[in-house]
């Protein structure tokens, strides 16, 4: 199903800072339209310094990069077709080609210093819509009215409850199946 260049941001729940619940909420409407969930993967951006650099974000004025502490896109890969990726916060298509993402998002790595070299946690969707777990303790100081209007979301499969802070962490293990690699290697 290659249906996914028609969807529009604004079709979609979406709330600003809350990038991974953003990406929850929309895995779980790709794959209630039909969508097979071995076709969309989560991918959490960051690294030991919690500082990642990107470009085409919506926070910066245009051709300046933004400095994260993590970001969390949807990678979808259908059959047939080329890699798309979803994020709420890009200046760029959404979604936009896997390619054309890479090119105007992110740095060479090669030019980055080490501190700043990203990492990516890649998570199938099967995976986080079962165990993504977030209190939203980690944004407590924006007031409530900046919060998202719907609950918290707890992991449907209480044996697997996987916080937001443990997939960002790109040095600890956790349960599951999730792979954690360099950037680079996203890039080839």
């Amino acid at each position: 199903m290659n249906s996914a260049q028609t969807f529009n941001k604004q079709d979609h729940l979406y709330t600003a800072m809350f990038c991974e619940e953003n990406i929850w909420q929309l895995c779980h409407t790709l794959i209630s339209t039909g969508i097979a969930a071995d076709e969309l993967n989560i991918l959490f951006l960051s690294n030991a310094s919690k500082d990642i650099v990107i470009f085409n974000q919506q926070f910066t004025e245009p051709g300046q990069a933004i400095s994260y502490d993590y970001h969390v896109i949807l990678k979808y890969r259908p059959d047939n077709g080329e890699a798309l990726v979803f994020d709420f916060d890009t200046r760029l298509p959404f979604p936009v080609d896997w390619n054309t993402y890479q090119q105007a998002s992110f740095p060479n790595p090669v030019s980055l210093p080490p501190g700043l070299q990203m990492m990516t946690r890649e998570v199938s969707a099967d995976e986080f819509l079962r165990c993504f777990t977030s209190d939203r303790s980690h944004m407590a100081h924006l007031p409530m009215s900046e919060h998202p209007d719907y609950d918290c979301i707890i992991a449907s499969d209480p044996q697997c409850s996987i916080d937001l802070k443990d997939y960002w962490q790109m040095d600890k293990a956790i349960s599951g199946t999730s792979r954690v690699y360099p950037y680079s290697y996203v890039a080839t």
